[in-house]
């Protein structure tokens, strides 16, 4: 082989390996949106609401006029922002419209990803309220104790606090929590999620604040603190158990 051939087989490669590591590199913003087609790789670990902004990003970099503060203040602030007057004037060209297109179907696949990560969330606190040891097993490889001990009643008054049809995300992060004063204590039963992990809490974390001492007035007798925290994964489309900790 030629030292000529090998010097142009030698750049084919060169040139390769560095349109790799344009697509694998994960995008911050919109700025090459126009002439740049982006990958899936790219934006594989994008939320919703960042692939949101990205596609915002596109109309804002043509100029165009939002009616939402939250946007109207974000981009208000970019130094390349220059608002429209007529929305309608603004055009994309066919790579923004690939782009837009993009984020739109990885947006989807991620809604029915969460649709999908609830429903099995749901289908495992109806499995536990019936007690039924044998699918839990073998649907979420959860392991019950015998005689549902207090491990297994918390667990039980965790998912029966918490909403799961009204869990406020942001980002990869989804939570809601119920604080509970009893009188006594102050406990906390919430449901944790960030990217594929999930957390049920029960944090039982002090006294109640209508308690001033602990006198002839009360008799509770002391702040018995502790945590329980069962530990999902969501892979694959599955629901898995992995693990529960305590802590007191």
């Amino acid at each position: 082989m030629s030292k000529r051939m090998k010097r142009i087989i030698f750049i084919i490669l060169i040139a390769h390996i560095l349109i790799y590591k344009l697509n694998a590199q994960v995008i911050d913003n919109c700025s090459d949106c126009s002439n740049q087609i982006v990958s899936n790789e790219q934006i594989k670990e994008k939320s919703t609401d960042e692939l949101q902004l990205l596609i915002n990003e596109i109309y804002a970099r043509k100029g165009y006029n939002f009616k939402d503060l939250r946007f109207v203040e974000y981009f208000s602030n970019q130094n390349w922002y220059r608002p429209a007057k007529n929305n309608n004037e603004i055009k994309l060209n066919e790579i923004e419209n690939q782009n837009v297109n993009i984020f739109k179907e990885r947006i989807k696949y991620l809604d029915l990803q969460r649709k999908e990560l609830i429903n099995q969330i749901k289908n495992f606190k109806k499995y536990v309220l019936a007690n039924d040891s044998i699918y839990l097993r073998k649907q979420f490889e959860f392991k019950t104790k015998d005689n549902y001990d207090k491990e297994n009643k918390d667990l039980r008054s965790v998912l029966n606090k918490i909403n799961l049809d009204d869990i406020h995300w942001y980002k990869n992060k989804g939570l809601y929590k119920v604080l509970i004063d009893n009188g006594f204590v102050i406990i906390e039963h919430s449901i944790r999620i960030h990217g594929n992990n999930i957390d049920l809490q029960l944090n039982q974390m002090s006294h109640s604040e209508i308690i001033e001492g602990f006198d002839a007035y009360t008799d509770y007798r002391s702040e018995i603190e502790y945590m329980l925290e069962w530990q999902f994964e969501f892979s694959n489309g599955r629901l898995k158990f992995i693990n529960i900790i305590g802590a007191n």
